[in-house]
């Protein structure tokens, strides 16, 4: 079974349990983040504190913001000041950058003053602070603006400018490309720096916009969605009026306000027939059909059927749907795994029949 943790609410406080319903981090925070790298962000008087899947706290500082972990470490403010935590909750980098950004390729790029350089997991400059602004590093390169109001390019991991700067925004590299942006477009380069698909696309305010998910890109001209593969080959030329990111084969886009979903050869698998619907994962897609949801297969099939006021994607084996206000865990059958209790009585007689319940959460 996967040892995958899933939020829970109980009486307006939010815990966690795993895939067989059994709760394993009782309900007792008012605010939590779904685990990331085996890790949580719970608020714990009014601080965002680190929590492992066995419920404990990691909590030797208090910080005012702490980042998800990366390379087994996180970032972590302490007033207006930067440090890195490990997995333990220690401070293992000093708080002492004016900003800090996640471990990339064992680096992570830090701001001192008005300059960015990069540090190593010890802490120590790889690359000292010159550069005014920083991306991280992928595939041993990394973007960075060199003057203020200069130009991007990008830099090895020893500092040298390897790709020329000559664009007004560059990004990190995804794989073999990497999205650059010149005159209010962007478009894509490789690894030797080679232009592989000249600006053309509209930039959107999505900071995650030109990502390949599943090998795909959705792309977006004149306020149209279309999609772009890792060759850098547009596959759909933009004419949708919504495309969502691809997943399981299929990419999720919005036709005459219906929506379907496309195969990569840009071929209509699922006619567009949805008021609302979401990515697939493991073969199964949340779709909402006459204000109810439910879940369909890769062929349109009806799985499990419209009964929800709100569905959501699957997350490994179970999917979280909401009736009446009323949360619920749901398998790839349909069959209720767990649900929120509606009184003390029924709360209570969970959390004594469950195994693994952890109590109360333990500090370390």
């Amino acid at each position: 079974m996967s040892n995958q943790l899933y939020k829970i609410r109980e009486k307006n406080k939010f815990g966690f349990m795993n895939a067989a319903g059994q709760i394993v981090i009782e309900p007792q925070y008012f605010k939590v983040e779904d685990f990331q790298n085996e890790f949580s962000i719970v608020t714990f008087n009014n601080k965002p504190v680190p929590l492992d899947k066995l419920g404990r706290l990691l909590m030797k500082h208090l910080f005012s913001f702490v980042g998800k972990f990366q390379e087994s470490k996180a970032r972590a403010r302490l007033v207006s000041k930067w440090g890195y935590i490990d997995e333990r909750g220690s401070l293992v980098i000093d708080v002492q950058f004016d900003q800090a950004s996640d471990f990339h390729e064992s680096m992570a790029a830090v701001k001192v003053g008005e300059k960015w350089g990069f540090i190593n997991h010890e802490g120590d400059y790889v690359i000292t602070p010159r550069f005014h602004a920083a991306g991280h590093f992928s595939k041993g390169m990394a973007p960075v603006k060199i003057e203020q109001n200069g130009p991007y390019g990008y830099i090895n991991t020893r500092g040298e400018l390897v790709i020329p700067a000559a664009y007004d925004k560059a990004h990190s590299f995804q794989k073999s490309l990497a999205v650059v942006e010149l005159d209010g477009k962007y478009g894509y380069i490789n690894t030797s720096g080679e232009m592989m698909v000249e600006p053309q696309f509209d930039v959107p305010a999505n900071p995650f916009f030109g990502q390949f998910k599943d090998e795909m890109a959705v792309v977006v001209q004149g306020g149209s969605y279309g999609y772009l593969q890792e060759s850098g080959q547009v596959i759909q030329t933009p004419m949708y009026s919504f495309a969502g990111d691809f997943s399981d084969g299929l990419g999720l886009v919005k036709i005459n306000n219906k929506y379907g979903f496309l195969n990569k050869n840009a071929q209509l698998a699922i006619h567009p027939a949805y008021k609302s619907a979401s990515h697939f994962v493991n073969g199964m897609a949340a779709v909402q059909q006459d204000n109810r949801w439910g879940y369909i297969d890769k062929t349109g099939k009806v799985i499990i059927p419209f009964q929800f006021d709100l569905a959501n994607p699957f997350s490994h084996d179970l999917a979280l749907v909401e009736t009446d206000d009323i949360w619920s865990y749901i398998d790839k059958t349909g069959k209720v795994i767990w649900k929120e209790a509606l009184n003390e009585a029924e709360g209570a007689n969970r959390a004594s029949t469950a195994d693994g319940v952890a109590s109360a959460a333990t500090i370390v």
